[in-house]
This record gives C-alpha cells, structure tokens and sequence, in this order.
C-alpha cells in the first residue's frame, strides 16, 4: 500500500512499506551527489554536455521537469527531463543500488511523463545503451517501445 501525499509545489511524500520516499523537482544543489549517482550507473553515459553548468542551464531551460528521489536526506534517484516544444526527452535516470527494485526509477519517470503531459508533450524519447541489459529490461516492461527505424547520431560542437 502506498499513498501520495502532496508536499509543497513540485515535491511529493511517497509512502510505502519501505521508509518515505520524497519525489521533489532536481535543484542546483543536486548536481554534486546525482553526478556520484550517474557515474555509479551503468548504462549512464556521462560527457561534455555534462559538467555542472551545462545541467544548470538545461535545468533552467526545462524549469520543474528534472526529479530527484530523496529519502532521509540522500538522495537515491536522479532523472533529467526536458522538451524542445515538440517532443520530450529523458536522460541519465539513475537509482541507487540498493534502492532498485522498489519503484523508485518507474516512480521517477511517472512524475516527469506528468509534467511533460501538463506542458502538451504527446512523445517522449529516450537513448538506452544496447549493452545496458537492466535498462532495456527497465524500458520494456514500461511499455516502451524501440524505435527501430532510427538510428542515433550526434556531432561535438
């Protein structure tokens, strides 16, 4: 049994049989240990668009739609959302070892499919590493689906 209990705005209190949880929107303040958490997660591919400022700007470009989990003041989960008007994008979802398994990345993603639905974001995409075995079993069993006729690319500016 768990229950939703609003917080103040952008936060939540998430109780379950394991000890609350608080859902609550990625501050500045959060870089430092979501950096140790993404860098600990396998699958999360950290690079150039990366570094502190480069995340306080697309946190300022997507105000409220970044999640952090937090539970007894550590932070257990991570997750960066984000919109270009048109579609949406998750990247570097990450939970704590020891918290997997419990809801925490799904409860993560469901806030910000929320937020993106509230903005009238109707897709939303992902990139999943393919060797990334838990994240595609994560993805998945979602309802995600792969979006097989497209290929990745990218360039470093």
């Amino acid at each position: 049994m768990q229950t939703h209990i609003p917080r103040q705005p952008g936060s939540w209190l998430i109780s379950d049989v394991r000890q609350s949880m608080i859902i609550r929107e990625f501050q500045p303040s959060d870089y430092a240990p979501a950096l140790v958490l993404w860098s600990d997660a396998d699958g999360v591919e950290l690079a150039e668009g990366d570094s502190e400022s480069s995340i306080l700007l697309y946190l300022a470009r997507n105000p409220g739609l970044s999640k952090v989990a937090v539970r007894e003041g550590n932070l257990i989960g991570a997750v960066l959302c984000g919109h270009d008007g048109r579609r949406g994008f998750i990247y570097h979802l990450a939970v704590k070892r020891e918290e997997r398994g419990h809801g925490v990345g799904k409860r993560l993603v469901q806030k910000c499919l929320e937020d993106l639905k509230r903005e009238k974001i109707e897709r939303v995409v992902i990139l999943v590493d393919r060797e990334n075995k838990d994240g595609l079993r994560f993805w998945t069993t979602g309802n995600w689906e792969e979006i097989s006729r497209a290929i990745p690319f990218g360039i470093d500016l």
